[in-house]
């Protein structure tokens, strides 16, 4: 059976992207079989792993639809050659500066930083300017662009549109991935149905209630966040950095917020195990996703993401302590 394939980031920006591109290309190739996945970022992350798997198995697929993220440019090159083979349409469509140059090489890809009105992009926000479907509602694509460019905390539309910002965040980790799909409609119906819609109107009473318990849990947590936080010097080539940072196993947006809110912080850095996420004020003027290059990662100017090369054998050495 004929397939449509679709990969997309994990977070929040991801998962709605790739239901509204779902939403817009599926109605073309009917009666063809709908599968999805969601990835980590970049070249090092599992999306160059999960494409290479899957063309591996030889499959046969009308349409290939990639957002939020994109592949290495060996990835890239070998979706090229078999859209060409397989006459297969092949689309990523991307937000973030550190893979826009692709675009130059490989036709398929869009990006690009700004809308017409001068609002930083998101991938769901490209996606449905690229396809609009009648029943998506433009107050949460509104607040995801908002979440995911930070403009929720920086420059919200409204105050609505930065509480609905938050509030999916957490109904996404509260959901899960597949079942925040499965809520997307009933979000999108309620959002465009009320006359003066608000929170409890979209999610429900019950869902809105645990959501806002979640949120303060998420607050008391940053506190403590930042209570362990401390200050070092960054040295990236001729550049030194007056960094914050702290270890978190959740809630990293939130932590860095934080963090790049310190006073003397040039910018935050969260670590999570091997993975970084990087966060500056929207005053800063470094660009982190140049900071975050230097890490095997990308993003944006004012958040970006990256990994750390952990040797644990030679950790595992030199914290040995022997007395004398």
């Amino acid at each position: 059976m004929t397939e449509l394939r679709y990969f997309s980031h994990t977070d929040l920006d991801g998962v709605m992207s790739a239901y509204a591109l779902m939403a817009g290309t599926k109605d073309k190739y009917p009666n063809a079989m709908v599968n999805y996945s969601f990835e980590s970022t970049g070249s090092f992350g599992s999306i160059d792993r999960s494409i290479k798997e899957w063309l591996a198995t030889n499959p046969t697929a009308a349409y290939i639809g990639i957002t939020d993220l994109t592949p290495s440019q060996d990835v890239l090159a070998a979706l090229a050659e078999y859209a060409k083979a397989h006459n297969c349409v092949v689309e990523v469509i991307d937000h973030h500066a550190s893979t826009a140059h692709f675009a130059n090489e490989f036709p398929f890809i869009t990006n690009y930083n700004e809308h017409v009105d001068g609002k930083q992009t998101c991938a769901t926000s490209m996606v449905a300017e690229r396809y609009p479907v009648a029943d998506q509602s433009a107050l949460i694509i509104e607040a995801v662009r908002e979440i995911d460019t930070l403009d929720w905390h920086n420059q919200p539309d409204s105050p609505l549109t930065a509480e609905l910002a938050q509030k999916l965040a957490v109904a996404l980790n509260l959901l899960g991935k597949d079942g925040f799909m499965e809520h997307i409609p009933v979000f999108n119906a309620a959002a465009n149905q009320a006359t003066t819609p608000d929170c409890a109107t979209i999610f429900g009473s019950m869902l809105n209630t645990i959501i806002e318990k979640q949120l303060l849990d998420i607050d008391k947590y940053v506190g403590r966040k930042k209570a362990a936080a401390a200050m070092m010097d960054l040295h990236i080539g001729e550049q030194t950095y007056h960094v914050a940072y702290v270890q978190a196993s959740k809630n990293m947006s939130e932590v860095g917020n934080m963090l790049a809110e310190l006073p003397d912080a040039d910018f935050g850095i969260v670590v999570n195990g091997n993975r970084l996420s990087l966060r500056s004020s929207d005053k800063a003027s470094v660009d982190l996703a140049t900071v975050a290059a230097a890490f095997q990662g990308g993003g944006h100017q004012h958040a970006a993401g990256g990994r750390l090369l952990i040797d644990y054998a030679q950790i595992i050495q030199a914290s040995v302590v022997t007395k004398d």
